[in-house]
């Protein structure tokens, strides 16, 4: 009888560092660990260009507006599709009311969007010429291509994990130890877009207008490498 109750209190024992062992090991006190940060960044010429253009209409019959839109909207995607390397696409549409100072129905207003967007910025521009003998241009942006970025970034890659490495090591250096290890690291990349130009809000209805003078620029494409290095003396 005293046999068997010290061999289950051996395995009750047993059990105990087994199943502490783990959270022991995971509680245990974590010395000559670094945090480090670089940065590696780029100035990348913009090769995508977007526009944003509208068209809108007031008065009183909210079926006779729909239908001003609804024509002007199909000739400019009509005037778009002479222009392959242009991609079109539908933005918002909507009718809302406009009140007069008494808060009564005066009339209605309506208005659409379309988004134009290229790699080929010249052609872009010389549609928007076009367009805008019957939309209203609301803004332009420039953008790096996906193919574009993901080539910088692949070299910013580098970049970053070269530098990460040398502070390692110069911390490394200026603290006495003999190697380190890489506990974990992060990699990850900012986009960089321009800001839209501002464009005043009038209808465009002239017979001929000229197209608008754009600067595609430049975007600054950053990777960021962060992580944890272990000293080892």
């Amino acid at each position: 009888m005293h046999y068997l109750t010290h061999t289950r209190a051996t395995l009750f024992v047993g059990f105990l560092l087994l199943c502490c062992g783990p959270l022991a090991a995971a509680d245990a006190p974590q010395y000559n660990r670094i945090h480090l940060q670089t940065q590696s960044s780029m100035k990348v010429d913009n090769d995508r260009m977007q526009a944003v253009l509208s068209v809108y209409s007031e008065g009183s019959d909210t079926a006779k507006l729909a239908d001003q839109l609804n024509t002007t909207m199909t000739w400019a995607l009509a005037a778009a599709r002479k222009y392959p390397t242009v991609s079109t696409s539908s933005g918002q549409y909507q009718t809302y009311p406009v009140y007069n100072n008494k808060e009564t129905l005066k009339r209605w207003r309506s208005t659409q969007e379309v988004a134009l967007e290229s790699g080929d910025p010249s052609q872009l521009v010389r549609l928007l010429g076009i367009l805008q003998e019957r939309l209203q241009l609301n803004g332009i942006t420039f953008s790096v291509s996906e193919p574009l970025r993901a080539k910088s970034e692949d070299t910013l890659i580098d970049k970053a994990l070269a530098a990460f490495q040398a502070r390692a090591e110069r911390v490394r250096k200026n603290l006495g130890a003999k190697s380190y290890r890489i506990v974990d690291i992060n990699v990850g990349s900012n986009a960089g877009v321009t800001p839209p130009y501002p464009m005043a809000r009038a209808q465009a209805m002239e017979s001929s207008v000229t197209p608008p003078a754009v600067e595609s620029g430049s975007s600054t494409l950053s990777v960021n490498a962060e992580g944890t290095i272990e000293l080892v003396f």
